[in-house]
């Protein structure tokens, strides 16, 4: 039986790394042939088709079991793992004890600074917010400054103030029409001279190995830390397609993800939520139907945009993954 470990804050990514060497200790890499399945594999290197979920529960990045690719590569356990794909047999916890049982867990994390120090560093925006955003057109040294000229620089952007300078990091697909950009904060500059829509700032700061990347300069919108009173259990969404599209495992403290429903889809900053693992799929009338497991772990939604939310891992009983299913 699995057992339910909490996690706080830099120790749930020290579980993580622990978690993902000792499946890679128990494990042997296997380069997937043409006509392989996870069944027939299972049949062959443990002894019982029935075990495949076993191989699925080590393969996060494979998200349909049915489709593997010739040539790619999987962690296949040894005989020695027999349990590490049998379900949590342990108790659903109550909806609604989520928010009583984690609200200390939560004031650690507001008064440590976790979630405002990932929040300053990280902001999402859309094709759209894009197109209307401060694009640099040159990063140059000019004397001992450094300095940015930039185009579409509204009326909000005030002569004197210091911004927030962005590059985009990863695009995620979030909704069938529309991707989001995930940008990462590389800098600060202040604006020095503008004219109409064009301006130039002086770098204040900027990471290094940055001078290719695409730079957007970002109104300033500071992070509000979450309040304790905020922290609720899970409601019912309109929407119980919630997936996690991203993990942060690399984090200095502790695991993220990043998810595909926001403020559009009735999700709030303060919502404790579930993260589910496919144990057990089934392809029906052409459909891939996931059928109900225990829970993996918890998540604590902070900060949420229109489509999008970004969440901390609180406790996990199993390392979050790409396409796991959020409620």
């Amino acid at each position: 039986m699995l057992r339910r470990i909490f996690i706080p804050s830099l120790l749930t990514f020290m579980l993580i790394a622990s978690s993902h060497a000792n499946s890679q200790a128990s494990s042997m890499t296997y380069q997937v042939q043409a006509g392989d399945t996870l069944s027939a594999l299972a049949k062959t290197h443990l002894g019982d088709e029935r075990r495949w979920r076993e191989i699925w529960s080590l393969n996060p990045q494979l998200r349909n079991p049915n489709a593997l690719r010739a040539g790619s590569s999987l962690l296949l356990p040894t005989s020695a793992t027999h349990n590490a794909g049998q379900l949590s047999t342990q108790t659903h916890p109550s909806r609604e004890a989520l928010a009583q049982q984690y609200r200390a867990a939560v004031r650690d994390e507001v008064a440590g600074g976790s979630l405002q120090r990932f929040a300053d560093r990280r902001t999402l925006a859309t094709d759209a917010q894009l197109a209307q955003a401060p694009r640099v057109q040159a990063n140059l040294s000019e004397g001992q400054a450094q300095v940015m000229y930039a185009s579409n620089v509204s009326s909000l952007y005030n002569i004197g103030e210091r911004y927030p300078v962005y590059a985009i990091q990863e695009s995620h697909t979030v909704t069938q029409n529309q991707a989001v950009h995930e940008l990462l904060r590389v800098g600060e500059a202040q604006l020095m001279h503008k004219e109409a829509d064009r301006a130039k700032f002086h770098l204040m700061s900027q990471a290094p190995n940055r001078q290719e990347s695409t730079l957007y300069v970002l109104p300033s919108n500071p992070y509000r830390n979450l309040q304790t009173s905020a922290i609720r259990e899970p409601h019912s969404p309109g929407n119980n397609e919630m997936r996690i599209t991203r993990v942060f495992h690399n984090e200095p403290d502790g695991v993220y993800v990043l998810l595909n429903q926001g403020t559009n889809q009735g999700v709030g900053a303060g919502r404790l939520a579930h993260y589910y693992k496919k144990d057990f799929v089934s392809e029906e009338q052409g459909r891939l139907i996931e059928y109900p497991t225990s829970p993996a772990g918890v998540l604590l939604v902070f900060k949420t945009f229109e489509n999008s939310s970004f969440a901390k891992v609180l406790s996990a009983q199993r390392i979050p993954a790409p396409d796991d299913r959020v409620n």
